[in-house]
């Protein structure tokens, strides 16, 4: 097995062997319950999530946590917007994993996969708490990366067999032609459709300056549950209040976001992980209920975390000298 002498080797995993690692989503939303209830105890260790950006150059954003007497991370991610059109994605970066006592490094793993990963298993964790049990609808705004993750991640504990897609272009149409299956109806329809005729939605609309929100909440069936990983730019601010509980990952980071993203600058918080994580959380009869959030550190950690101990059980990756 791959296991990186500590001091001397580290583990290398591409984008291609870390994606075909990953574990199930409900794996990541636990170990993520387990870092927020030891980030609770003080026991974990993270850093609020920096940033850094000029006009003549990339945003870079970094993010790191420790377990002591497990492991260190950071997540370093670089992006422009104009790199579609140099054909390299929107977003690159990488995971570095050190030893927690002796601060050795011991793997590095492309960042996008577990990126995807991990935003479906917060994602996870907040229908755990706020969505009904025996929902078995799926609404997806958006037919990227993130509405398969999420369609996978919903469906390891919701018995989800029909889902409403929306999208721009024919995307919506691709989705459905590759992931229908028996037991699993899969309709394009229009966004407001897709919203109210939903049990459990998810808005994944791709960052755009010009966007015009589009999405009202008012429209929601009763009862239902939206996860807003778009930061709630496709919602109309004027209709948040009507949803009766809004959850995020990280108050104190989201209302700091809020300066500059006009939806969650609207909102008041009910709570976040640390009240999700470990309690049940009291809901009004009926309330649509939702969770808004930008992704925390340790979330990237928990899914790298997990990679890398799948590698190196299956033997995975290549070693490298350091």
């Amino acid at each position: 097995m791959p296991i990186p002498i500590t001091g001397q080797e580290l583990l290398y995993l591409s984008e291609a062997e870390t994606a075909a690692l990953l574990p199930p989503a409900g794996k990541v939303a636990d170990e993520i319950s387990r870092l927020v209830i030891g980030l609770h105890n003080g026991i974990v260790r993270t850093h609020p999530k920096g940033v850094m950006t000029a006009d003549d150059m990339a945003t870079f954003f970094i993010m790191a946590t420790a377990m002591p007497g497990e492991l260190a991370g950071i997540k370093w991610l670089g992006g422009a917007p104009d790199n579609p059109a140099r054909n390299i994605p929107a977003f690159l970066g990488l995971n570095l994993l050190s030893d927690a006592e002796t601060g050795s490094p011991l793997a590095i793993m492309g960042a996008a996969a577990t990126t995807v990963l991990r935003t479906a298993a917060i994602s996870l964790l907040g229908a755990r708490a706020l969505a009904a049990r025996d929902s078995r609808t799926l609404g997806l705004v958006g037919a990227g990366m993130q509405a398969l993750a999420h369609l996978k991640a919903m469906r390891e504990e919701f018995s989800i067999d029909h889902v409403f897609v929306t999208s721009v272009g024919t995307t919506a149409e691709q989705f459905r032609d590759r992931w229908s299956e028996p037991g699993l109806t899969i309709e394009v329809v229009d966004a407001e459709t897709t919203i109210s005729q939903s049990d459990i939605i998810i808005s994944a609309v791709a960052a755009d300056p010009g966007l015009t929100p589009f999405l009202d909440a008012r429209r929601m069936k009763p009862g239902s549950f939206a996860s807003m990983i778009d930061l709630g730019k496709p919602w109309i601010v004027d209709h948040l209040d009507a949803f009766g509980h809004i959850y995020t990952d990280d108050r104190r980071s989201s209302e700091a976001r809020g300066r500059t993203v006009e939806q969650m600058g609207m909102i008041r918080y009910d709570g976040d992980l640390n009240d999700l994580c470990g309690t049940e959380i009291s809901l009004a009869p009926a309330a649509r209920t939702a969770m808004i959030f930008a992704g925390i550190p340790l979330a990237d950690f928990a899914a790298a975390s997990l990679v890398y101990r799948r590698a190196v059980e299956q033997g995975a990756g290549r070693l490298m000298p350091l």
